[in-house]
């Protein structure tokens, strides 16, 4: 993390002058590499053993002591949302690399693996299994919030909003497309975060239902670190998050944490990748430390 706690990167020291072939689109393509890591986790809580962790939030002083208070307490539950079709991808590789360091604090860390589940991304009349209250004209928001309140929601979504409610932590894995998530991500957003359950109107923001949780954007890039600044191709990596950290995390309510990117990990050596897990594994080690970013517009756009 940079000395303002603004982010957490690894670029293995690529830059610019290395000459290194880009695509002329912010699209990172399912890749795969040498390294090879542990099998993809069916979606489960694994629990080993205990840790005490401390993190000073700051909504008002006594809300900021009880989260404090609440994250001293042992088996800490960690749920990461994965996105990648290739097991030995370099994506995978971050997730495994989570998975085991996590479990080895003792946090119970359940991994919904997207792909591997075949998880549904499209948000139809299919979600709602009651009847619905306006069948003439059909508004998802509105059937998706009414089904909520009434148990009425199709299964796969009542299982992924347990799992949420149940973690302390949400770790979003995935590679970044088109200056956002994977559709299937997308959708799993779109469907899970319902109105009701992550947030109302009023509800959202500071007030959303999820305030309780912490959130974290793990993600590689296509394109290398210098791209992502102001003077680059994509300009600040900071405008592409505004929607997914501000625009939706925040909203329901989440404190976020600073993203981890891995940059260009397909153009990069094993052992630079190799480099890219070990600096992921060591911020996982003091986590839980970490206070959230200020997630707000100056974050994003500057004064």
């Amino acid at each position: 993390m940079d000395s303002e706690g603004q982010m957490v990167v690894s670029s293995a020291g690529i830059t610019e002058s290395q000459n290194i072939t880009r695509r002329p689109r912010a699209l990172e393509t399912p890749i795969s590499n040498s390294l090879k890591f542990t099998e993809v986790m069916e979606p489960r809580w694994e629990q080993k053993g205990q840790l005490g962790a401390n993190l000073c939030l700051s909504d008002t002083v006594g809300e900021a002591s009880n989260f404090q208070k609440s994250l001293k307490e042992p088996g800490k539950k960690v749920l990461i949302v994965y996105a990648h079709q290739e097991p030995m991808s370099f994506n995978a590789a971050l997730k495994d690399a989570a998975v085991r360091e996590l479990s080895a604090q003792g946090c119970a860390v359940a991994v919904s693996d997207l792909y591997a589940m075949g998880f549904e991304p499209r948000a139809t009349r299919s979600d709602i299994t009651g009847t619905l209250s306006n069948p003439d004209s059909f508004n998802y928001g509105v059937e998706a919030h009414e089904a909520f309140k009434k148990g009425a929601l199709a299964g796969d979504i009542l299982a992924e909003q347990k799992k949420v409610q149940e973690a302390d932590l949400v770790i979003f894995q995935f590679p970044l497309y088109w200056f956002s998530v994977p559709a299937i991500m997308k959708g799993w957003m779109d469907r899970v975060l319902c109105q009701g359950f992550a947030f109302d109107i009023p509800g959202f923001y500071d007030s959303g239902f999820l305030k309780r949780k912490l959130a974290l954007l793990s993600l590689t890039t296509g394109g290398v670190a210098s791209s992502y600044t102001k003077a680059g191709d994509y300009g600040d990596f900071r405008y592409f998050l505004w929607p997914l950290q501000h625009g939706t995390l925040h909203f329901c309510g989440f404190k976020v944490l600073a993203p981890q990117i891995s940059f260009a990990p397909e153009y990069s050596s094993e052992e630079e990748r190799k480099s890219m897990v070990a600096s992921w594994t060591q911020r996982l080690k003091s986590l839980w430390t970490e206070e959230p970013i200020q997630c707000s517009p100056p974050w994003y756009f500057g004064q």
